[in-house]
């Protein structure tokens, strides 16, 4: 009797860790990602969405790129549910290759954006400039899935507005669209490469 009073104790407590433990991971949210780019002065720039999210929870992220793992600076902004990552510049030598992020216990495939990307985000007297680029062609990083093969590849589509990325992105039935990034100066992909 002694011994199964025991056992029932252990299952209790057992239990309850687990759902004390699995409470706490659901508070924090899903986080996000809502893009990423180049900024002079910072490096490389990786936006997410996120909320419930604090300092000690983002403090260790890093970015695996060139077979090695590198640190990244984040920042939380509560009031924006926002939380901002910044990689030195020497991350760019990995541009336009995929990039893993490891941050507060998710991970996230990112291709890593190129100091040509940079672009002025306001022009003279604050006037907004958009996505209008002096050199290079605008446009946006599209993520495909093949459904004749299920092959996964990211590939840069130009257009002046989001709207035109994705309507280019979409004109090829046999390619799925699952991610659309952010507008950015880049280049046009050269044929037969």
């Amino acid at each position: 009797m002694k011994k199964t009073v025991s056992f029932l104790m252990a299952v209790i407590v057992l239990f309850s860790l687990f759902s004390f433990s699995a409470s706490k991971a659901q508070a924090a949210g899903v986080i996000r990602l809502a893009g990423s780019r180049f900024i002079v002065g910072k490096g490389a720039v990786f936006l997410f969405k996120a909320s419930g999210f604090g300092k000690n929870a983002v403090k260790n992220a890093t970015i695996f790129a060139g077979s090695n793992f590198h640190n990244l600076n984040c920042t939380v902004k509560k009031d924006e549910d926002l939380i901002t990552c910044s990689a030195r510049a020497e991350i760019t030598q990995f541009a336009g290759e995929t990039g893993i992020i490891h941050l507060a216990g998710q991970i996230f495939y990112v291709t890593i954006p190129n100091f040509a990307e940079a672009t002025e985000e306001e022009g003279e007297e604050g006037e907004d400039t958009g996505s209008a680029c002096e050199t290079g062609v605008s446009g946006a990083d599209v993520t495909f899935r093949d459904t004749t093969d299920g092959s996964v590849f990211t590939e840069f589509i130009p257009g002046e507005t989001i709207e035109e990325v994705t309507a280019d992105a979409n004109s090829d039935p046999d390619l799925e669209v699952l991610r659309i990034g952010s507008l950015y100066c880049g280049s046009e992909p050269v044929e037969g490469v």
